[in-house]
């Protein structure tokens, strides 16, 4: 469950923006005009999972179009999983190569296990970034496309599940309610 999520120039989020989700009902519906930033915010939930856009969306999407071509992009996901309280943050900068293209450099990822009184458990750092990556997977049982098929079900998505095949539609429907 989602707890808090900061983007930071992202999307078309310029400077820190936050939601706190516990302010929320257990069901909440997110609405807005074209533009808004609806699916920035499903996107950061994903980037801070695991480290990448859902489906082939461009990383160079990322950032911020108010903020400066070159700089970073932040994202930082407070949420509750197994009964525990985990922040992850990832952030990704943007700079100008000899040749003058824009390229972003995954910076830091920032993993934490979080106590009931709110600070800070340590935890020992993943020596890799796919460490971190799947830590995420085995904490979720979903990798970032079963995530993105599953719990995010991209806009115009849900008519593909609906005209996939059974086999297609019985392996989503298996990792969303586990049964033998």
């Amino acid at each position: 469950k989602p707890l808090k999520l900061v983007l930071e120039n992202f999307g078309p989020f310029l400077d820190s923006q936050m939601v706190d989700f516990t302010e929320l009902d257990e069901i909440f519906l997110i609405s807005g005009p074209t533009g808004s930033g609806k699916t920035s915010l499903f996107d950061g939930m994903v980037y801070a999972l695991y480290g990448e856009l859902p489906g082939t969306r461009d990383p160079l999407r990322i950032k911020s179009n108010f903020s400066d071509e070159q700089g970073t992009a932040r994202v930082i996901l407070d949420l509750r999983a197994r009964g525990k309280v985990y922040r992850i943050q990832r952030s990704l900068t943007f700079s100008r190569n000899r040749k003058g293209e824009l390229n972003p450099r995954k910076d830091q990822s920032i993993f934490e296990l979080r106590g009931e009184d709110k600070k800070e458990v340590p935890v020992p750092e993943a020596a890799k970034l796919s460490d971190l990556n799947r830590f995420v997977v085995e904490l979720l049982h979903l990798s970032r496309e079963e995530f993105s098929k599953i719990i995010l079900l991209p806009q115009g998505e849900f008519q593909k599940f609906l005209e996939e095949d059974s086999k297609g539609r019985q392996e989503i429907m298996r990792k969303l309610f586990p049964t033998e």
